[in-house]
């Protein structure tokens, strides 16, 4: 940029009588957006002028190719040419006294330059199924074009699919799963990239507690499973010897109590300390006992803790 007395009445349609030492006028900014567009593309081109002395100011826009259509006193839509190549649009401003100012703005014109993808994240990874997870793209184009996404997953469900953060509600199956998400500018580029997403089991606390057992005696907790199908997984550990740990249905917990036969749906026999799991797809009420009837002398202290999966 620079500042230079100007005597050009023709161009200027100002009579001047000879330079002044008036404040010259000033160009602070000029931009270009975008600064690259396809042969035909647009681009606004906007400056910051300003006169210390406040004169009234003409303006003329050069561009080295193309055409110029005026937006306003400080803008213009410049359109581009079939040819590739550089282009500089340029701006003259003077006073009525001649003095001026001058600067250009460079436009690149060829074919359409791709969005750019610079990362993704998922919140929360991993994710539990049946829960929401929110998904985000930054992503951003060379020209400054306005850009739009589409995402994709082979399973779970978007509650918007369009947007460059969404909500994806995880499936039921228990994995990673690659979802994949396309920026698209104005012009029709496109950009792909995708990211892993682990889902985990749905999991809660059933049971998470100590028992004391006394001798001859049991202890059991009863759990209502009304979510099919399900799986029980859980652990316990005994202080004091071992102990056997009893997984029955309500029929079966009673016919135990009274010493009839009874069939366990787990069993973990003679032990300090063990692990265990059971499912089934119907509801129904279960019993975990912990039974220390085999030892009238010795009782035992359990811990013993107990979660839900659902698949």
């Amino acid at each position: 940029m620079r500042t230079f007395p100007l005597c050009l009445p023709a161009l200027l349609g100002a009579a001047l009588t000879g330079c002044s030492t008036n404040s010259p006028p000033a160009i602070a900014a000029l931009q270009a957006f975008p600064t690259h567009v396809a042969p035909g593309g647009r681009s606004t081109v906007t400056a910051e002028v300003f006169d210390e002395d406040g004169d009234s100011l003409t303006r003329l826009w050069l561009p080295s190719g193309g055409t110029v259509v005026e937006l306003g006193p400080d803008s213009v839509l410049w359109v581009a040419p079939q040819d590739t190549n550089t282009y500089q649009v340029m701006l003259v401003v003077a006073d009525p006294g001649g003095a001026a100012d001058t600067a250009s703005v460079s436009i690149g014109v060829g074919p359409n330059l791709l969005p750019t993808i610079d990362s993704m994240s998922a919140r929360p990874d991993p994710v539990r199924s049946l829960e929401v997870c929110t998904l985000t793209v930054f992503a951003r184009d060379p020209e400054g074009l306005p850009l739009s996404f589409r995402w994709r997953a082979p399973v779970g469900i978007f509650l918007d699919s369009t947007a460059a953060e969404v909500c994806w509600r995880a499936p039921l199956s228990i994995r990673s799963h690659r979802i994949s998400v396309t920026a698209r500018d104005s012009a029709g580029g496109t950009e792909t990239d995708s990211l892993q997403v682990q889902v985990t089991a749905d999991t809660s606390v059933l049971v998470d507690s100590t028992f004391a057992v006394y001798p001859g005696g049991h202890r059991y907790a009863r759990l209502g499973l009304d979510q099919v199908p399900y799986v029980v997984e859980g652990q316990f550990t005994a202080q004091g010897g071992p102990i056997n740990l009893l997984v029955l249905d309500e029929a079966n917990y009673l016919d135990w109590v009274n010493g009839q036969g009874y069939a366990a749906i787990c069993e973990v026999p003679d032990v300090d300390a063990g692990a265990f799991s059971f499912g089934d797809s119907l509801a129904g009420i279960r019993y975990i006992v912990l039974d220390n009837t085999g030892d009238r002398v010795l009782g035992r202290t359990v811990i013993l803790r107990a979660v839900l999966v659902l698949p």
